[in-house]
């Protein structure tokens, strides 16, 4: 695979025609695990200013996602490989709605799309979770909303306690539905 990294695992292909294979798939596997954000990124995009944004997402489990928002983008997510819970909460941090998303062969959803910006995040299931996101371009890092309940990764013990409060509530979830 031809890429070039613009960030610890932050990777941009430069082939003319991109295609990914298990390959490739297991290059981004081992980008994320030398990654120190248990995670790497394929962007198929040319750059940050194109309108539309592709990537191929690896996370390893157990790692944060900061709930976020995207102010005037849509949002889309199609699951290769592994099991992730996407969260949606409301504007004071309470879970709305918990979506269990796998491959096509898990039975669960595979596919998603926000058209309006919500607070969302994502807790991996499985060891690891792949996945194909589209997004609106150009990358404007302020269209990216962080909730103040929501702590920065860079507060490890915060960032516990966080997760394990919120895996109670998607738990609590689950029973009600």
């Amino acid at each position: 695979m031809n890429y070039f990294k613009v960030a610890e695992d932050i990777l941009y292909a430069q082939e003319p025609v991109i295609t990914l294979d298990k390959l490739k798939l297991n290059t981004l596997r081992d980008e994320a695990d030398n990654s120190s954000r248990q995670q790497s990124r394929l962007c198929t995009h040319i750059n940050e200013n194109d309108n539309v944004h592709e990537m191929i997402i690896v996370h390893k489990k157990d790692m944060y996602v900061r709930p976020h928002k995207h102010i005037n983008k849509m949002e889309s997510l199609h699951m290769i490989e592994g099991e992730m819970d996407l969260v949606l909460f409301d504007q004071n941090g309470e879970v709305q709605e918990v979506i269990t998303l796998g491959d096509y062969r898990s039975g669960h959803t595979f596919y998603f799309r926000f058209n309006h910006a919500v607070f969302h995040t994502v807790i991996i299931k499985s060891d690891i979770a792949i996945f194909h996101e589209v997004t609106k371009g150009p990358f404007v890092r302020s269209e990216n909303v962080y909730p103040q309940w929501a702590p920065l990764a860079t507060n490890i013990e915060s960032v516990l306690k966080f997760q394990l409060t919120l895996n109670q509530q998607v738990d609590l979830s689950r029973e009600k539905q």
